[in-house]
């Protein structure tokens, strides 16, 4: 079972005051999308802090938008259904089998209120990019007990412990973050020793950086 930690004032079980900031921010000061102001700054916040900002490569404004791609993403009506389900959410039990479905919903309208508006700033000819690992992230602040984190560094070392894993994903859900939340669930049932999701996102980022460690140290020296 996932045990929610006090994200807010245990700066250890935050990851550092970072973190805690931001949980602060998400849990305590704004945690819903009713104000557009403070939709645009967690967006903001959020996305530059971890590398994944949603406004990269999402195309220039028109003359009717917004300039500010966060307040143009904070206008989206879609956060009214976003809230509604973070809301249903909140009375289950924390991240596991049964939650899954949920969860991966709640990430696919995510994902799919940022496509929708980038598709707005974009040539018609030119595809949005995915937005699996931000809305991960943005997600895991609001409701940390049930999101777990995706970023391409944490997906390689769990890909890793299991590779010969087999996944196929529901309809109308992010498959990338599908299959990584499946494998979270394997090994979590694997590692009684893990509390949170956050504790476990440490555990596969140290996992990682060992790997890639080795595999620097096996390289052959230059000559």
């Amino acid at each position: 079972m996932i045990i929610m930690a006090d994200y807010i004032n245990d700066r250890d079980a935050a990851w550092g005051f970072g973190n805690a900031v931001l949980y602060r921010m998400c849990l305590h000061d704004a945690p819903t999308h009713r104000d557009k102001d403070e939709i645009a700054g967690k967006l903001w916040l959020i996305g530059r802090s971890y590398a994944a900002s949603p406004e990269r490569g999402a195309g220039e404004a028109s003359d009717e938008q917004d300039p500010d791609f966060f307040r143009f993403l904070a206008e989206s009506p879609r956060w009214a259904e976003i809230d509604a389900a973070l809301e249903d959410l909140s009375g289950a039990c924390a991240f596991s089998t049964a939650t899954l479905a949920p969860v991966l919903q709640i990430h696919a309208m995510l994902v799919k209120l940022i496509r929708e508006r980038t598709e707005m700033r974009l040539p018609a000819n030119k595809l949005p990019r995915a937005h699996t690992s931000f809305a991960s992230k943005y997600l895991h602040f609001h409701r940390p007990d049930h999101f777990p984190i995706f970023d391409s560094y944490v997906n390689d070392a769990i890909t890793r412990e299991y590779p010969r894993f087999r996944h196929v994903s529901a309809l109308g859900v992010d498959a990338r973050y599908s299959r990584f939340c499946s494998l979270i669930l394997r090994f979590r049932g694997e590692h009684a020793d893990v509390g949170t999701l956050r504790s476990l996102d440490r555990k596969l980022y140290e996992k990682q950086r060992a790997y890639k460690a080795a595999q620097q140290r096996s390289k052959p020296l230059a000559t």
